[in-house]
């Protein structure tokens, strides 16, 4: 389903927040006195509509599970949800929620946090080297098999071609960086690679790559990534260019420890 324009997100999310903290005033003005904060309930109320119930990100928020979430000190998460962050529209919550409170969603982040499978968690945030497998042969056919690279990538002209040419990729990246374009795809999503994501004014949904954009027309790849489409912007009800990887996230939750290992060394080798 086609998203609504960042604008328009940012302008419902921001508005859905004033609402909830409106309705939790008559709380939070007696918060105080209550002991305990139930944290929990804080962050369904406020947090998980950007950052997912589990933290894991969502549509208007990233993942709160990587790295920089987990190392973070307690207090430096307070004053982040205390003062929100305008640039990532944000909203400040200190204004709406007691302090106790705040301490107790980020207590409750730090146990999404610890109860985050280490496995998982790894490969959502991909940020260091993992041992390759010793079986390439054995990647090679999760690549063009089970894994579903080869649906989007090509490598010896065999493949896909929504996503780069892997041919030669382990001369260009480094294993950690291609770990970590394969676990967390949006963790960094290079402008050639970013999607327009359109609704022409039939209602109809047009995501795709898109390149030689000007004041009138736009050119959007194909879903199959065999063909440019050039389209007119006066013919859309909407427009807009999507920071969110084209490529799925999730595709190592139906691979194994050693099976990633093994697709990890296929793909070193490629030299």
């Amino acid at each position: 389903m086609l998203m609504p324009g960042r604008s328009l997100i940012k302008s419902i999310s921001v508005g859905a927040f004033a609402f909830a903290l409106m309705a939790f005033a008559g709380r939070s003005a007696n918060a105080q006195d209550t002991p305990e904060y139930d944290g929990k309930y804080i962050w369904e109320a406020f947090c998980s509509m950007c950052h997912g119930p589990s933290g894991g990100g969502g549509p208007l928020g990233p993942s709160l599970l990587g790295k920089a979430s987990v190392e973070a000190a307690d207090e430096a998460l307070i004053r982040v949800v205390t003062v929100g962050r305008i640039s990532k529209a944000m909203p400040m919550f200190g204004r709406g929620l007691a302090r106790g409170e705040i301490k107790a969603v980020v207590a409750h982040l730090r146990n999404l946090q610890n109860s985050a499978p280490a496995e998982k968690n790894n490969k959502l945030t991909a940020r260091a080297p993992i041992e390759p497998g010793d079986n390439p042969a054995a990647g090679e056919k999760l690549f063009f098999g089970r894994a579903g690279c080869a649906d989007c990538h090509t490598v010896y002209y065999e493949g896909g071609y929504v996503g780069p040419n892997l041919t030669g990729i382990a001369g260009r990246r480094s294993p950690a960086r291609i770990y970590e374009a394969i676990a967390d795809p949006n963790a960094r999503v290079p402008r050639a690679y970013r999607a327009k994501e359109a609704e022409t004014m039939d209602g109809e949904k047009i995501r795709g790559l898109y390149r030689d954009e000007t004041a009138d027309t736009v050119q959007i790849q194909s879903a199959d990534g065999r063909l440019w489409r050039t389209y007119f912007k006066k013919d859309f009800k909407s427009l807009k260019t999507s920071k969110v990887s084209v490529m799925p996230v999730g595709l190592l939750d139906k691979l194994s420890d050693q099976e990633t290992k093994d697709l990890l060394a296929y793909l070193l080798d490629l030299k």
